[in-house]
Protein backbone atom coordinates (compact mmCIF):
# COMPACT_ATOMS: atom_id res chain seq x y z
CA UNK A 1 0.00 0.00 0.00
CA UNK A 2 2.87 2.39 0.74
CA UNK A 3 4.16 1.86 -2.79
CA UNK A 4 0.72 2.50 -4.19
CA UNK A 5 0.36 5.80 -2.31
CA UNK A 6 3.85 6.83 -3.34
CA UNK A 7 2.93 6.33 -6.98
CA UNK A 8 -0.33 8.16 -6.49
CA UNK A 9 1.55 11.15 -5.09
CA UNK A 10 3.97 10.90 -8.06
CA UNK A 11 1.05 10.95 -10.53
CA UNK A 12 -0.25 14.11 -8.89
CA UNK A 13 3.17 15.69 -9.28
CA UNK A 14 3.24 14.80 -12.97
CA UNK A 15 -0.04 16.48 -13.89
CA UNK A 16 1.33 20.04 -13.88
CA UNK A 17 1.20 20.02 -17.68
CA UNK A 18 -2.36 20.20 -19.05
CA UNK A 19 -3.51 16.88 -20.49
CA UNK A 20 -5.25 16.58 -23.83
CA UNK A 21 -7.56 13.83 -22.54
CA UNK A 22 -9.39 14.01 -19.18
CA UNK A 23 -10.84 10.82 -17.61
CA UNK A 24 -13.57 10.78 -14.92
CA UNK A 25 -12.02 8.90 -11.95
CA UNK A 26 -15.24 9.10 -9.93
CA UNK A 27 -17.27 7.09 -12.41
CA UNK A 28 -15.48 3.81 -11.52
CA UNK A 29 -14.71 2.22 -8.17
CA UNK A 30 -11.58 0.35 -9.31
CA UNK A 31 -8.21 1.38 -10.78
CA UNK A 32 -4.98 -0.18 -11.93
CA UNK A 33 -1.46 1.19 -12.43
CA UNK A 34 0.78 0.80 -15.48
CA UNK A 35 4.44 1.88 -15.50
CA UNK A 36 5.89 1.81 -19.00
CA UNK A 37 7.75 3.42 -21.86
CA UNK A 38 6.60 4.55 -25.34
CA UNK A 39 7.91 2.87 -28.51
CA UNK A 40 7.43 4.09 -32.09
CA UNK A 41 8.23 1.51 -34.76
CA UNK A 42 10.33 -0.46 -32.28
CA UNK A 43 12.32 2.62 -31.12
CA UNK A 44 11.92 3.73 -27.51
CA UNK A 45 11.07 7.44 -27.28
CA UNK A 46 12.80 9.92 -24.98
CA UNK A 47 10.38 12.80 -24.67
CA UNK A 48 8.40 14.55 -21.94
CA UNK A 49 5.88 15.87 -24.49
CA UNK A 50 4.03 12.64 -25.32
CA UNK A 51 0.67 11.92 -23.69
CA UNK A 52 -0.64 8.34 -23.46
CA UNK A 53 -4.40 7.94 -23.18
CA UNK A 54 -6.14 4.70 -22.08
CA UNK A 55 -9.51 4.01 -23.77
CA UNK A 56 -12.31 1.51 -23.57
CA UNK A 57 -14.85 1.66 -26.38
CA UNK A 58 -13.91 5.27 -27.12
CA UNK A 59 -14.16 6.45 -23.47
CA UNK A 60 -11.02 7.85 -21.82
CA UNK A 61 -10.15 5.75 -18.74
CA UNK A 62 -6.83 7.42 -17.92
CA UNK A 63 -4.29 9.89 -19.28
CA UNK A 64 -0.73 10.95 -18.38
CA UNK A 65 2.20 12.82 -19.97
CA UNK A 66 5.61 11.10 -20.15
CA UNK A 67 8.24 12.04 -17.59
CA UNK A 68 11.96 11.92 -18.36
CA UNK A 69 14.01 10.37 -15.53
CA UNK A 70 17.65 11.41 -15.77
CA UNK A 71 18.80 8.67 -13.40
CA UNK A 72 17.61 5.99 -15.83
CA UNK A 73 17.95 8.11 -18.99
CA UNK A 74 14.43 7.03 -19.99
CA UNK A 75 11.02 8.64 -20.38
CA UNK A 76 8.38 6.83 -18.30
CA UNK A 77 4.59 6.58 -18.43
CA UNK A 78 3.06 6.44 -14.90
CA UNK A 79 -0.53 5.78 -15.94
CA UNK A 80 -3.55 5.15 -13.66
CA UNK A 81 -6.46 3.46 -15.45
CA UNK A 82 -10.06 3.40 -14.13
CA UNK A 83 -12.54 0.67 -15.05
CA UNK A 84 -14.27 -2.59 -14.38
CA UNK A 85 -13.04 -6.16 -14.42
CA UNK A 86 -12.00 -7.44 -17.89
CA UNK A 87 -12.56 -4.09 -19.65
CA UNK A 88 -10.50 -4.13 -22.89
CA UNK A 89 -8.11 -1.20 -22.68
CA UNK A 90 -6.44 0.26 -25.80
CA UNK A 91 -4.06 3.20 -26.04
CA UNK A 92 -3.67 6.41 -28.07
CA UNK A 93 -0.83 8.97 -28.21
CA UNK A 94 -0.92 12.77 -28.29
CA UNK A 95 2.19 14.85 -29.20
CA UNK A 96 2.28 18.16 -27.31
CA UNK A 97 5.16 19.36 -29.49
CA UNK A 98 2.97 19.11 -32.57
CA UNK A 99 -0.25 19.78 -30.66
CA UNK A 100 -1.94 16.85 -32.32
CA UNK A 101 -3.02 13.29 -31.75
CA UNK A 102 -0.72 10.97 -33.68
CA UNK A 103 -2.36 8.78 -36.28
CA UNK A 104 -0.58 5.54 -35.43
CA UNK A 105 -1.45 1.87 -35.15
CA UNK A 106 -1.52 0.78 -31.45
CA UNK A 107 0.06 -2.60 -30.88
CA UNK A 108 -0.43 -2.78 -27.10
CA UNK A 109 -3.65 -3.46 -25.14
CA UNK A 110 -4.59 -4.69 -21.65
CA UNK A 111 -7.52 -6.33 -19.81
CA UNK A 112 -8.44 -4.26 -16.79
CA UNK A 113 -7.49 -5.77 -13.44
CA UNK A 114 -8.59 -4.02 -10.26
CA UNK A 115 -5.72 -2.74 -8.10
CA UNK A 116 -3.16 -4.36 -10.41
CA UNK A 117 0.26 -2.89 -11.05
CA UNK A 118 1.75 -3.69 -14.45
CA UNK A 119 5.38 -2.93 -15.33
CA UNK A 120 8.01 -1.15 -13.34
CA UNK A 121 10.90 1.28 -13.67
CA UNK A 122 13.35 -1.55 -14.33
CA UNK A 123 11.05 -3.74 -16.45
CA UNK A 124 8.48 -1.32 -17.89
CA UNK A 125 5.40 -2.14 -19.94
CA UNK A 126 5.86 -1.07 -23.60
CA UNK A 127 3.22 1.19 -25.10
CA UNK A 128 3.99 0.17 -28.71
CA UNK A 129 2.78 2.06 -31.77
CA UNK A 130 3.45 1.55 -35.46
CA UNK A 131 3.35 4.39 -37.99
CA UNK A 132 1.32 4.29 -41.14
CA UNK A 133 3.50 3.98 -44.26
CA UNK A 134 3.36 6.55 -47.06
CA UNK A 135 5.09 6.77 -50.44
CA UNK A 136 6.73 9.93 -51.74
CA UNK A 137 7.31 9.91 -55.52
CA UNK A 138 9.23 12.59 -57.38
CA UNK A 139 8.89 12.82 -61.17
CA UNK A 140 11.31 14.72 -63.42
CA UNK A 141 9.93 16.91 -66.18
CA UNK A 142 11.52 16.48 -68.64
CA UNK A 143 13.00 13.09 -67.80
CA UNK A 144 16.70 12.46 -67.07
CA UNK A 145 17.49 16.12 -66.48
CA UNK A 146 18.54 15.96 -62.82
CA UNK A 147 19.50 13.77 -59.89
CA UNK A 148 16.75 13.51 -57.25
CA UNK A 149 17.14 12.55 -53.61
CA UNK A 150 14.20 12.13 -51.23
CA UNK A 151 11.72 9.80 -52.90
CA UNK A 152 10.66 6.52 -51.29
CA UNK A 153 8.63 5.02 -48.43
CA UNK A 154 8.32 6.94 -45.16
CA UNK A 155 6.70 6.45 -41.78
CA UNK A 156 3.97 8.94 -41.02
CA UNK A 157 5.39 12.03 -39.26
CA UNK A 158 8.86 11.41 -40.68
CA UNK A 159 10.55 14.39 -42.32
CA UNK A 160 11.20 14.05 -46.05
CA UNK A 161 14.12 16.05 -47.46
CA UNK A 162 13.95 16.55 -51.22
CA UNK A 163 17.06 17.65 -53.09
CA UNK A 164 17.18 18.23 -56.86
CA UNK A 165 20.58 18.54 -58.55
CA UNK A 166 20.22 19.57 -62.23
CA UNK A 167 22.38 17.85 -64.82
CA UNK A 168 24.84 19.93 -66.79
CA UNK A 169 23.04 22.30 -69.12
CA UNK A 170 19.77 22.33 -67.12
CA UNK A 171 18.35 24.55 -64.40
CA UNK A 172 15.72 23.86 -61.73
CA UNK A 173 12.49 25.84 -62.10
CA UNK A 174 9.93 24.60 -59.56
CA UNK A 175 8.62 21.69 -57.47
CA UNK A 176 4.86 21.19 -57.90
CA UNK A 177 2.09 18.95 -56.59
CA UNK A 178 -1.26 18.64 -58.39
CA UNK A 179 -0.26 21.65 -60.47
CA UNK A 180 0.43 23.86 -57.45
CA UNK A 181 3.93 25.24 -56.91
CA UNK A 182 5.47 24.13 -53.62
CA UNK A 183 8.85 25.85 -54.00
CA UNK A 184 11.25 27.28 -56.55
CA UNK A 185 14.24 26.21 -54.51
CA UNK A 186 16.02 22.89 -55.29
CA UNK A 187 15.79 21.88 -51.59
CA UNK A 188 12.43 21.20 -49.91
CA UNK A 189 11.37 19.40 -46.71
CA UNK A 190 8.01 18.44 -45.19
CA UNK A 191 6.39 16.15 -42.61
CA UNK A 192 5.02 13.04 -44.30
CA UNK A 193 1.31 12.68 -43.51
CA UNK A 194 0.09 10.95 -46.68
CA UNK A 195 1.21 9.71 -50.07
CA UNK A 196 2.77 12.55 -52.04
CA UNK A 197 3.31 12.82 -55.82
CA UNK A 198 5.72 15.65 -56.63
CA UNK A 199 6.98 16.89 -60.00
CA UNK A 200 10.37 18.61 -60.40
CA UNK A 201 10.33 20.93 -63.39
CA UNK A 202 13.59 21.78 -65.18
CA UNK A 203 14.52 23.61 -68.34
CA UNK A 204 17.56 23.99 -70.54
CA UNK A 205 19.91 26.58 -69.15
CA UNK A 206 20.52 29.48 -71.50
CA UNK A 207 24.19 29.80 -72.36
CA UNK A 208 25.80 33.21 -72.37
CA UNK A 209 29.26 34.06 -73.60
CA UNK A 210 31.49 37.07 -73.02
CA UNK A 211 33.05 39.05 -75.86
CA UNK A 212 35.99 41.09 -74.57
CA UNK A 213 38.87 42.97 -76.12
CA UNK A 214 42.20 44.44 -75.10
CA UNK A 215 43.39 47.66 -76.71
CA UNK A 216 47.10 48.04 -77.42
CA UNK A 217 48.42 50.56 -76.58
CA UNK A 218 45.96 51.82 -73.96
CA UNK A 219 43.73 54.72 -75.03
CA UNK A 220 44.75 54.25 -78.68
CA UNK A 221 41.18 53.65 -79.81
CA UNK A 222 37.73 52.28 -78.96
CA UNK A 223 35.81 49.07 -79.65
CA UNK A 224 32.01 48.98 -79.60
CA UNK A 225 29.93 45.78 -79.45
CA UNK A 226 31.68 44.13 -76.50
CA UNK A 227 29.68 42.43 -73.73
CA UNK A 228 27.51 39.39 -72.95
CA UNK A 229 25.72 37.50 -75.73
CA UNK A 230 23.26 34.60 -75.79
CA UNK A 231 24.60 31.57 -77.64
CA UNK A 232 23.92 31.95 -81.36
CA UNK A 233 23.47 35.74 -81.28
CA UNK A 234 25.33 37.94 -83.74
CA UNK A 235 28.00 40.34 -82.51
CA UNK A 236 29.43 43.21 -84.52
CA UNK A 237 32.62 44.87 -83.34
CA UNK A 238 33.28 48.38 -84.57
CA UNK A 239 36.86 49.62 -84.17
CA UNK A 240 37.72 53.33 -84.14
CA UNK A 241 41.29 54.68 -83.71
CA UNK A 242 41.83 57.78 -81.62
CA UNK A 243 43.59 60.81 -83.01
CA UNK A 244 47.31 60.23 -83.59
CA UNK A 245 46.95 56.44 -83.97
CA UNK A 246 46.52 54.09 -86.90
CA UNK A 247 44.46 50.89 -86.61
CA UNK A 248 46.59 47.81 -87.38
CA UNK A 249 44.40 44.77 -86.91
CA UNK A 250 42.12 42.61 -84.76
CA UNK A 251 43.88 39.56 -83.25
CA UNK A 252 42.73 36.45 -81.41
CA UNK A 253 45.20 33.99 -79.84
CA UNK A 254 47.98 35.97 -81.54
CA UNK A 255 46.41 35.23 -84.94
CA UNK A 256 45.25 38.08 -87.19
CA UNK A 257 41.45 38.01 -87.59
CA UNK A 258 40.91 41.09 -89.76
CA UNK A 259 42.36 44.46 -90.65
CA UNK A 260 38.88 45.85 -91.34
CA UNK A 261 37.35 48.29 -88.85
CA UNK A 262 34.18 46.18 -88.60
CA UNK A 263 33.95 42.46 -87.74
CA UNK A 264 30.70 40.45 -87.45
CA UNK A 265 30.44 36.87 -86.14
CA UNK A 266 28.04 34.42 -84.46
CA UNK A 267 28.78 33.99 -80.75
CA UNK A 268 29.25 30.32 -79.81
CA UNK A 269 31.99 30.64 -77.17
CA UNK A 270 33.81 33.22 -75.08
CA UNK A 271 35.91 35.42 -77.38
CA UNK A 272 38.80 37.59 -76.36
CA UNK A 273 40.39 39.87 -78.94
CA UNK A 274 43.40 42.11 -79.05
CA UNK A 275 43.03 45.34 -81.00
CA UNK A 276 46.36 46.75 -82.06
CA UNK A 277 47.01 50.38 -82.94
CA UNK A 278 50.21 52.16 -83.89
CA UNK A 279 51.23 55.61 -82.92
CA UNK A 280 52.55 57.30 -85.99
CA UNK A 281 56.26 56.60 -85.41
CA UNK A 282 58.97 54.49 -87.08
CA UNK A 283 59.26 50.72 -87.00
CA UNK A 284 62.50 48.80 -87.48
CA UNK A 285 63.38 45.20 -88.32
CA UNK A 286 65.61 43.03 -86.16
CA UNK A 287 66.90 40.03 -88.12
CA UNK A 288 69.73 37.51 -87.84
CA UNK A 289 71.44 34.57 -89.53
CA UNK A 290 72.67 31.33 -87.94
CA UNK A 291 76.19 30.06 -88.72
CA UNK A 292 76.02 27.20 -89.55
CA UNK A 293 72.30 27.32 -90.35
CA UNK A 294 71.40 24.07 -88.55
CA UNK A 295 73.32 24.93 -85.38
CA UNK A 296 70.61 26.69 -83.36
CA UNK A 297 67.81 29.25 -83.20
CA UNK A 298 67.15 32.85 -82.11
CA UNK A 299 63.94 34.15 -80.55
CA UNK A 300 63.00 37.81 -80.39
CA UNK A 301 63.48 38.70 -84.06
CA UNK A 302 60.90 40.79 -85.92
CA UNK A 303 59.53 44.31 -86.25
CA UNK A 304 59.94 46.74 -83.34
CA UNK A 305 58.60 50.18 -82.67
CA UNK A 306 61.25 52.83 -82.28
CA UNK A 307 62.34 52.98 -78.65
CA UNK A 308 61.11 49.45 -77.79
CA UNK A 309 63.42 46.97 -76.08
CA UNK A 310 64.35 43.86 -78.03
CA UNK A 311 65.65 40.78 -76.23
CA UNK A 312 67.31 38.11 -78.33
CA UNK A 313 67.50 34.57 -76.89
CA UNK A 314 70.06 32.32 -78.60
CA UNK A 315 69.58 28.54 -78.25
CA UNK A 316 72.11 25.96 -79.46
CA UNK A 317 70.87 22.72 -81.03
CA UNK A 318 72.19 19.36 -79.83
CA UNK A 319 75.90 18.94 -80.61
CA UNK A 320 76.61 22.65 -81.00
CA UNK A 321 77.91 25.38 -78.68
CA UNK A 322 77.06 29.05 -79.03
CA UNK A 323 80.18 31.20 -79.54
CA UNK A 324 79.13 34.81 -80.07
CA UNK A 325 76.52 37.21 -81.46
CA UNK A 326 78.08 39.51 -84.03
CA UNK A 327 77.06 42.62 -85.94
CA UNK A 328 79.21 43.81 -88.84
CA UNK A 329 81.77 41.12 -87.88
CA UNK A 330 82.14 42.68 -84.45
CA UNK A 331 81.30 40.63 -81.34
CA UNK A 332 78.22 42.12 -79.65
CA UNK A 333 77.70 39.51 -76.95
CA UNK A 334 79.01 36.13 -75.90
CA UNK A 335 75.99 35.57 -73.64
CA UNK A 336 72.90 33.68 -74.82
CA UNK A 337 70.68 36.68 -74.00
CA UNK A 338 71.18 40.15 -75.48
CA UNK A 339 68.86 43.14 -74.92
CA UNK A 340 68.93 46.57 -76.57
CA UNK A 341 66.74 49.55 -77.42
CA UNK A 342 65.66 49.47 -81.07
CA UNK A 343 66.54 52.69 -82.85
CA UNK A 344 67.34 51.35 -86.34
CA UNK A 345 67.30 48.19 -88.42
CA UNK A 346 69.67 45.63 -86.90
CA UNK A 347 71.19 42.57 -88.55
CA UNK A 348 73.11 40.01 -86.49
CA UNK A 349 74.92 36.75 -87.05
CA UNK A 350 74.98 34.04 -84.39
CA UNK A 351 78.08 31.85 -84.59
CA UNK A 352 78.15 28.29 -83.30
CA UNK A 353 80.79 25.56 -83.28
CA UNK A 354 80.26 21.85 -83.59
CA UNK A 355 81.16 20.13 -80.31
CA UNK A 356 84.22 17.89 -80.21
CA UNK A 357 84.64 14.89 -77.91
CA UNK A 358 87.62 12.79 -76.85
CA UNK A 359 87.42 9.06 -77.48
CA UNK A 360 89.87 7.30 -75.14
CA UNK A 361 90.86 3.69 -75.79
CA UNK A 362 92.80 1.53 -73.33
CA UNK A 363 93.90 -2.11 -73.27
CA UNK A 364 93.48 -4.53 -70.37
CA UNK A 365 96.08 -5.79 -69.83
CA UNK A 366 98.08 -2.97 -71.35
CA UNK A 367 100.44 -5.40 -73.16
CA UNK A 368 97.51 -7.41 -74.51
CA UNK A 369 97.25 -5.64 -77.84
CA UNK A 370 97.27 -2.45 -79.85
CA UNK A 371 94.28 -0.15 -80.39
CA UNK A 372 93.28 2.30 -83.10
CA UNK A 373 90.41 4.74 -83.43
CA UNK A 374 90.97 6.91 -80.35
CA UNK A 375 91.25 10.68 -80.63
CA UNK A 376 89.13 13.82 -80.92
CA UNK A 377 85.93 13.64 -82.98
CA UNK A 378 83.23 16.10 -83.97
CA UNK A 379 79.68 15.53 -82.70
CA UNK A 380 77.91 12.87 -84.76
CA UNK A 381 81.11 11.45 -86.30
CA UNK A 382 81.48 7.71 -86.77
CA UNK A 383 84.22 6.10 -84.68
CA UNK A 384 85.88 2.81 -85.68
CA UNK A 385 87.51 1.40 -82.56
CA UNK A 386 89.80 -1.54 -83.55
CA UNK A 387 91.60 -3.91 -81.17
CA UNK A 388 94.55 -6.04 -82.43
CA UNK A 389 95.77 -8.69 -79.97
CA UNK A 390 99.54 -9.09 -79.50
CA UNK A 391 101.28 -12.47 -79.69
CA UNK A 392 99.95 -15.06 -77.22
CA UNK A 393 96.82 -12.89 -76.57
CA UNK A 394 93.27 -13.11 -77.89
CA UNK A 395 90.63 -10.34 -77.93
CA UNK A 396 87.70 -10.81 -75.55
CA UNK A 397 85.40 -7.73 -75.61
CA UNK A 398 84.95 -3.98 -75.38
CA UNK A 399 83.54 -2.46 -72.16
CA UNK A 400 82.22 0.99 -71.26
CA UNK A 401 81.83 1.91 -67.60
CA UNK A 402 82.42 -1.76 -66.77
CA UNK A 403 79.59 -3.00 -69.05
CA UNK A 404 80.32 -5.22 -72.07
CA UNK A 405 79.16 -3.44 -75.23
CA UNK A 406 80.72 -5.58 -77.99
CA UNK A 407 82.64 -8.81 -78.52
CA UNK A 408 83.75 -7.70 -82.00
CA UNK A 409 87.35 -6.36 -82.21
CA UNK A 410 85.96 -3.60 -84.41
CA UNK A 411 83.36 -1.49 -82.53
CA UNK A 412 81.63 1.19 -84.64
CA UNK A 413 79.54 3.94 -83.04
CA UNK A 414 78.42 7.55 -83.45
CA UNK A 415 80.02 9.88 -80.91
CA UNK A 416 77.76 12.32 -78.99
CA UNK A 417 79.77 12.64 -75.78
CA UNK A 418 83.25 11.89 -74.40
CA UNK A 419 83.79 8.11 -74.37
CA UNK A 420 86.23 5.84 -72.54
CA UNK A 421 86.41 2.27 -73.88
CA UNK A 422 88.47 -0.64 -72.57
CA UNK A 423 89.58 -3.52 -74.84
CA UNK A 424 90.00 -6.73 -72.87
CA UNK A 425 92.53 -9.36 -73.98
CA UNK A 426 93.24 -12.84 -72.62
CA UNK A 427 96.76 -14.26 -72.33
CA UNK A 428 97.44 -17.88 -73.43
CA UNK A 429 100.52 -19.85 -72.27
CA UNK A 430 100.10 -22.35 -75.08
CA UNK A 431 100.71 -20.76 -78.45
CA UNK A 432 98.73 -23.52 -80.09
CA UNK A 433 95.73 -22.53 -77.98
CA UNK A 434 95.81 -19.12 -79.65
CA UNK A 435 96.53 -20.33 -83.14
CA UNK A 436 94.11 -23.25 -83.15
CA UNK A 437 91.39 -22.66 -85.72
CA UNK A 438 92.77 -19.17 -86.49
CA UNK A 439 93.30 -18.27 -90.10
CA UNK A 440 96.75 -17.44 -91.50
CA UNK A 441 97.20 -14.18 -93.46
CA UNK A 442 100.21 -14.11 -95.82
CA UNK A 443 102.40 -12.77 -97.21
CA UNK A 444 102.87 -10.03 -94.62
CA UNK A 445 104.33 -7.60 -95.60
CA UNK A 446 102.66 -7.82 -99.02
CA UNK A 447 102.55 -5.78 -102.22
CA UNK A 448 100.21 -7.34 -104.82
CA UNK A 449 97.96 -9.78 -103.00
CA UNK A 450 97.11 -11.27 -99.63
CA UNK A 451 95.91 -14.81 -99.09
CA UNK A 452 93.97 -16.25 -96.15
CA UNK A 453 94.45 -19.90 -95.24
CA UNK A 454 92.29 -21.82 -92.75
CA UNK A 455 88.91 -20.70 -94.06
CA UNK A 456 86.17 -23.21 -93.27
CA UNK A 457 83.28 -21.23 -94.71
CA UNK A 458 82.51 -18.23 -96.86
CA UNK A 459 83.64 -15.20 -94.81
CA UNK A 460 83.86 -11.41 -95.32
CA UNK A 461 87.34 -9.89 -95.08
CA UNK A 462 87.67 -6.12 -94.59
CA UNK A 463 90.81 -3.95 -94.71
CA UNK A 464 90.75 -0.65 -92.71
CA UNK A 465 93.27 2.15 -92.49
CA UNK A 466 94.32 3.26 -89.03
CA UNK A 467 91.57 5.92 -88.93
CA UNK A 468 88.93 3.21 -89.25
CA UNK A 469 88.07 3.93 -92.90
CA UNK A 470 87.19 0.88 -95.01
CA UNK A 471 89.77 0.46 -97.82
CA UNK A 472 88.78 -2.91 -99.31
CA UNK A 473 86.14 -5.52 -98.61
CA UNK A 474 85.74 -8.97 -100.21
CA UNK A 475 83.92 -12.23 -99.48
CA UNK A 476 86.49 -15.07 -99.29
CA UNK A 477 86.08 -18.83 -99.40
CA UNK A 478 88.21 -21.97 -99.45
CA UNK A 479 88.32 -21.82 -103.28
CA UNK A 480 88.75 -18.04 -103.52
CA UNK A 481 90.99 -16.92 -100.64
CA UNK A 482 92.99 -14.11 -102.30
CA UNK A 483 92.56 -10.30 -102.17
CA UNK A 484 94.14 -7.97 -104.76
CA UNK A 485 95.90 -5.11 -102.88
CA UNK A 486 97.95 -3.73 -105.78
CA UNK A 487 95.96 -0.46 -105.80
CA UNK A 488 96.35 0.20 -102.07
CA UNK A 489 98.96 2.74 -100.97
CA UNK A 490 101.89 1.58 -98.88
CA UNK A 491 101.33 1.65 -95.15
CA UNK A 492 100.03 -0.22 -92.11
CA UNK A 493 96.45 -1.50 -92.20
CA UNK A 494 94.05 -3.63 -90.16
CA UNK A 495 92.30 -6.70 -91.62
CA UNK A 496 89.16 -8.07 -89.88
CA UNK A 497 88.16 -11.64 -90.72
CA UNK A 498 85.38 -13.39 -88.83
CA UNK A 499 85.82 -11.15 -85.75
CA UNK A 500 89.61 -11.67 -85.77
CA UNK A 501 92.03 -8.74 -86.28
CA UNK A 502 95.33 -8.84 -88.19
CA UNK A 503 97.87 -6.04 -88.67
CA UNK A 504 99.18 -6.07 -92.26
CA UNK A 505 101.88 -4.02 -93.97
CA UNK A 506 101.57 -3.14 -97.63
CA UNK A 507 104.76 -2.11 -99.50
Amino acid sequence: MKKFFFLLLLFVGLTAKANYWTPNPYQYQNNMTVIGVVSFNGVEQKSDMLEIGAFCEGECRGSVITQYEEVFDRSYVFLMIYGEYNDSITFRCYDHNRNMELEMIPESHLLFQANAMIGGVVDPFVFSFQSYKHNVSIELSPEATATVVGGGEYNQYDTCYVQITPNQGFQFDALTENGDTLTKQPNYSFIVMSDRNLVAHLSEMPIYYQVTAEITPDAAGTVSGLGEYLEGETCTLQITPNSGYDYVGLYENDELVTTENSFTFEVNSDRHFKVEFLIQINYYQVSAEINPSEAGSISGLGAYQEGETCTLEVTANEGYTFVALKENDEVVSEENTYSFVVESDRYFSADFVLNEYTVTLSANPEEGGTLSGGGIYSHGSTVYAIAIPNENYSFENWTKDGIVISSNPQYVFEVTEPVELVAHFEYHDDVEEVTDNIMVVYPNPASDYIKVNGLVKKTDATIYDLTGKIILKKSLSLDDNEMDISDIHSGTYIMIIDNNSYKIIIN
